[in-house]
């Protein structure tokens, strides 16, 4: 006879009930633990600072606890599934036993026909294998069973790894928030510094802005005067050229009076030397004469007395 078969994880369900009491209430998946929207949220500034550590760490952990969530969920199919066949055996069992002991009553009445025998046989041989198979889906429901303990120990060590793995995360996450407030308070320090030595950057820079038009003011009207300087100095260096040209021509002239007052003043010195020879000449005359004349006095003089 076909052997029907569990449907729907409600059947699933209600047979890991029905053989462990103790796991009525199924903890939390891995995933829920791991990934917290709370804590999602909380750690989204760590997963920016450390992405790669967290990251493989979680990938690995994950893992493992999925696959051992899946092995978990199969043993506890398998479990159910077993214990619903072994059910419906003993139910087979049971029906079969009924159908031998009217048969064996029926043979000990007088075992009228021989298709009786027949069918007594066919039952028997029926309920020695369906007891086979009990046996067979006892051992297979010990095996499982032994499974499903070995699994639910793994996932209770994964459990409490996953917790002490949560403990370091927090850790982790309160370790790397305070750096965090650190590093903004930091910033905002620095902000504000910047903020200070923008503003006297700025203010220096109107103040050499204004110090800058300054010079070009000063600048524009030193060059003005500059040009002003050298027209004036371009026009007294044309009258210096003209007054020198002027000079020169009264040098000139001056130098051909000096030699016309030469040749005059030596003309004049001849005539001077000519002049004191006569004059020489004549006082030699007139001393001669007065002599002449002083010696004609005494003679006078002399011939008074007499």
């Amino acid at each position: 006879m076909p052997r029907p078969r569990p449907r729907g994880r409600g059947k699933t369900r209600s047979g890991s009930q029905r053989m462990d009491p103790e796991e009525g209430t199924t903890p939390p998946a891995p995933e829920q633990v791991a990934c917290d929207p709370s804590q999602e949220e909380s750690a989204a500034p760590v997963v920016e600072e450390r992405a790669d550590t967290d990251a493989v760490a979680g990938e690995d952990q994950g893992a493992s606890e999925n696959e051992a969530e899946r092995t978990r969920e199969e043993l506890e199919r398998t479990v159910t599934e077993l214990s619903i066949q072994n059910e419906y055996l003993k139910s087979q069992i049971a029906g079969a036993q009924q159908l031998a002991n009217s048969a064996e009553v029926g043979i000990g009445s007088g075992r009228e026909d021989e298709d009786d025998s027949e069918l007594v046989r066919s039952l028997k041989e029926q309920v020695e294998r369906l007891s086979k198979e009990v046996q067979e889906q006892k051992q297979t429901q010990k095996v499982a069973e032994a499974a499903l303990e070995h699994v639910n120990m793994s996932y209770a060590e994964a459990d409490d790894k996953v917790q002490e793995l949560t403990a370091k995360l927090n850790q982790a996450q309160l370790k790397i928030e305070k750096e965090l407030k650190e590093r903004d308070d930091k910033y905002v320090e620095l902000d504000t510094k910047f903020q200070r030595l923008h503003k006297r950057a700025k203010n220096r820079i109107q103040d050499i802005q204004k110090e800058k038009d300054d010079l070009e003011a000063r600048f524009n009207e030193i060059n003005q005067k500059a040009m002003e300087t050298a027209s004036l100095q371009l026009a007294a260096q044309q009258e210096l050229e003209r007054a020198r040209h002027q000079a020169s021509d009264a040098l000139r002239a001056m130098d051909a009076e000096r030699q016309q007052l030469r040749t005059v003043n030596n003309k004049l010195r001849c005539n001077f030397d000519e002049t004191r020879l006569a004059l020489e000449a004549r006082n030699n005359a007139l001393e001669k004469l007065q002599q002449s004349m002083l010696e004609k006095e005494q003679v006078r003089t002399c011939i008074k007395r007499a």
